[in-house]
């Protein structure tokens, strides 16, 4: 194990360097560890009164930090944990049956047994930035052969907005290390062809399926792609079929891994989306998604090119155009906005270094092979033969192609329609919705080359600095700038400091008073809780919830236009419902039937005891 730390030495230390730069970018996080999540507590809002422009909700985070909490119960009680007797009237199922994120989800639970959820959760979200920088300086080492230029690529990958935005809420979405792990796999078997690498590429590919069904989704299309690609490129340099038995085998081998790993989700997609064809209603909360989605959760290209609305300097230039676009039409085009799916900001440091690394590919083509008369000449396109050149053309061709699938199902242009892949994938698989998420597989295209433009503007700098001329004396301070200067544009670009992103889970005043509370006892709260804060309350009181967020009964939801009324509160005696919070200003003139407690200010809160 030392000998294997020894001989990884700049790699521990560069996961180091990452994990120091996430505990100041989550700042105060590290300080609040097992009390609040790196989140935010307001969210940019359009002027335009416009759907999927809303403040935010947290609900994903924090329905994730009940489920650990659950998960602990049910260890402890020693219960199954795909069940939770404590959820609407007599129960519900939780996540915990779904055949979803198993390696996060096991060591989160052991986590959450030795500690407590929030710390579990808030581990498991500060681990995935070291975690995805150190992958992508893996994958942009073997591309590049230049550690400072991967070292900036892996910068890049783990620190980009879109990452933020995606730990502020999804702890799956968070996991981004798998990927280029992925394509360092799918690499290797493309050099190798070998049985090995196979095996290794279907078994990351699974990986990556079964932890977040969404990046596996894409990996398809990125996967066929890149072979699409290659068969090309082999064909016009070396004039040969790029499929041989040996590579055959190999991808084979890896298909049937992909298959057997990834049985139990297939064939529940398959389900599903049989039901879907045949109109029954599908057993999957949201596999099914209204068509606005389509166009809300997709992207548009100035989502990659404008700064994070959070930015504390460049932010106000991108508000102030997305406030201006959002009032030109077509409205289904240029109004919605969801910053944490539109937040897809590549960086014009990493534009500006890809547009190098492509000017140099193209500069380093070599000229047709010169052949005896009568033969065809080899290469006779000059198509890059150098690797590190064709590989600047293969991802230059990944990331348009990505970039091509988050876009819109449809633009129109003079009254003609132009139809993109999203308009046809989401008829054929309904169950992905956020076609804005390809911008992941975007980001790791541009930040590979990026670390390929690095490397070229370092190896021209260090010409000027081995020059020993008087003339370049002033210009051998490029190299050491551009060693200082280029992260730190990239850190400032990348900015969404301050203010500070926390928020705190510290329980309601009135939890903590039902906490006190003996009996078994089910409470209710209205209006319906869409954020699951009232639900993660639960494991601060422990008391029966009877309308939590997409486990309310029909019955329940019936009563709340009548709920002041004496035959609601006789339904809610007999339901085991003892008290009532109203989370409004008013208490909905609840004193004639029940019996008010207490209220409670900041936020208000009515405590009512059924009588």
């Amino acid at each position: 194990m030392f000998t294997f730390l020894r001989n990884r030495r700049f790699e521990v230390i560069l996961f180091t360097f990452y994990a120091l730069l996430a505990i100041v970018i989550t700042w105060p996080l590290i300080t609040k560890f097992s009390s609040s999540i790196y989140s935010l507590s307001e969210e940019y809002v359009l002027e335009a009164n416009v759907p999927y422009s809303t403040p935010v909700r947290n609900a994903d985070a924090y329905g994730t930090v009940w489920e650990m909490w659950w998960k602990k119960q049910a260890f402890l009680q020693k219960i199954p944990d795909d069940f939770c007797p404590l959820l609407g009237m007599d129960g519900a199922p939780t996540t915990a049956g779904l055949f979803h994120m198993p390696l996060v989800n096991t060591v989160g639970k052991w986590l959450t047994i030795f500690t407590n959820e929030v710390f579990a959760f808030n581990f498991l979200i500060l681990l995935s930035f070291p975690l995805v920088g150190l992958a992508m300086y893996l994958l942009a080492y073997y591309l590049t052969k230049d550690k400072r230029a991967a070292v900036l690529a892996g910068f890049i990958f783990a620190f980009a907005p879109l990452h933020r935005r995606y730990s502020f809420e999804w702890l799956g979405m968070a996991q981004w290390h798998w990927l280029p792990l992925y394509v360092l796999a799918l690499l290797k078997l493309d050099k190798t062809k070998t049985i090995k690498w196979g095996l290794l590429t279907g078994l990351l590919f699974s990986i990556v399926f079964i932890e977040n069904y969404y990046f596996g989704y894409f990996l398809i299309f990125f996967t066929v792609s890149f072979v699409l690609f290659r068969a090309i490129q082999v064909w016009f340099t070396e004039k040969k079929f790029y499929f041989n038995r040996r590579f055959f085998q190999s991808c084979l081998l890896s298909l049937v891994t992909v298959v057997i790993l990834t049985l139990p989700v297939t064939l529940t997609f398959v389900k599903e989306s049989g039901r879907v064809a045949t109109g029954e209603e599908t057993e999957l909360t949201g596999f099914v998604r209204d068509q606005w989605q389509r166009f809300a959760l997709s992207a548009r290209p100035w989502y990659y090119l404008l700064p994070d609305v959070n930015n504390p300097v460049l932010g106000g230039l991108t508000t102030r155009f997305y406030n201006w676009i959002s009032k030109k039409p077509p409205y289904f085009l240029t109004q919605p906005f969801y910053p944490r799916e539109h937040s897809l900001y590549l960086g014009w440091i990493t534009l500006i270094l890809s547009a190098m690394a492509v000017l140099w590919a193209v500069r380093r083509r070599t000229p047709p092979i010169p052949q005896p008369v009568g033969l065809k000449p080899r290469n006779p396109t000059g198509f890059p033969r150098r690797r590190s050149a064709a590989h600047v053309c293969l991802f230059l061709f990944l990331g348009i192609v990505m970039m091509i699938f988050s876009a819109p199902p449809y633009a129109t242009i003079n009254l003609h329609k132009i139809y993109f892949p999203s308009h046809y994938l989401y008829n054929l698989f309904p169950m992905f919705r956020s076609y804005a998420r390809f911008g992941v597989l975007v980001l790791l295209c541009f930040s590979i080359l990026a670390a390929f433009g690095a490397k070229f503007l370092l190896s021209v700098a260090a010409r000027f600095y081995r020059a020993k001329k008087r003339q370049h004396k002033v210009l051998q301070l490029l190299v050491p700038s551009i060693y200082c200067l280029v992260p730190i544009f990239v850190f400032f670009e990348f900015l969404d400091i301050p203010p500070f992103h926390s928020v705190s889970l510290d329980p309601l005043p009135v939890y903590e008073w039902l906490a006190d509370q003996p009996g078994d006892f089910a409470i209710l709260v209205y209006p319906e809780d869409n954020s699951n804060f009232d639900l993660l309350a639960q494991r601060i009181h422990g008391k029966r919830f009877l309308n939590p967020k997409g486990r309310t009964p029909p019955e329940v939801r019936e009563i709340y236009d009548t709920l002041a009324s004496v035959e609601t509160a006789e339904k809610l005696s007999d339901w085991g419902v003892k008290y009532v919070l109203i989370r409004r200003d008013t208490s909905l003139g609840l004193e004639a039937n029940y019996t008010l407690i207490e209220s409670y200010e900041n936020p208000p809160v009515h405590l009512f005891e059924v009588r």
